[in-house]
């Protein structure tokens, strides 16, 4: 793979350049940088780009996980497309197992409910913070959690 010199500030104006004409561009380069994220993290985990052969590969790529990952961010809901080796599996490091939502949105649940919101109303909070549905359920299972915290 060949090398290229770039400056810091003509990648800059670039990367700002392919952002412009988006409906949110700040969205739109975290989304970006998520994907760009995984695909260094699983370069790292198989020991070769995409195509490329290598004496130091250690597994083969398979595409992308059938079913996108939904991430809730304080940006809104992205959709995340997770690339799946062959063999083995993978989890991007920003992304807690089992878990869509970010502490920082499960703090902010946890607050409302604290100050008298209720569970049906968290929905419409869930949906200021960009998240497409939050049911009353989900919000009382975190309710629950908090409620063992405080006693």
């Amino acid at each position: 793979m060949a090398k290229v010199n770039v400056s810091k500030e003509e990648l800059f104006c670039k990367l700002l350049g392919s952002f412009k004409g988006k409906a949110d561009p700040i969205r739109a380069m975290f989304e970006w940088l998520t994907e760009e994220m995984m695909e260094g993290e699983m370069l790292e985990k198989i020991g070769a780009d995409k195509y490329e052969r290598s004496p130091n590969r250690k597994g083969q790529r398979a595409g992308t996980r059938s079913k996108p990952r939904r991430w809730d961010t304080r940006l809104g809901t992205i959709s995340l497309q997770i690339p799946k080796p062959r063999n083995g599996g993978y989890v991007p490091s920003f992304l807690e197992r089992g878990k869509r939502s970010e502490k920082a949105l499960a703090s902010v649940v946890m607050e409302a409910f604290i100050c008298g919101v209720s569970t049906r109303k968290m929905e419409k909070v869930a949906q200021a913070f960009g998240v497409k549905d939050m049911s009353a359920a989900q919000v009382s299972i975190l309710c629950v959690h908090t409620m063992r915290r405080t006693r």
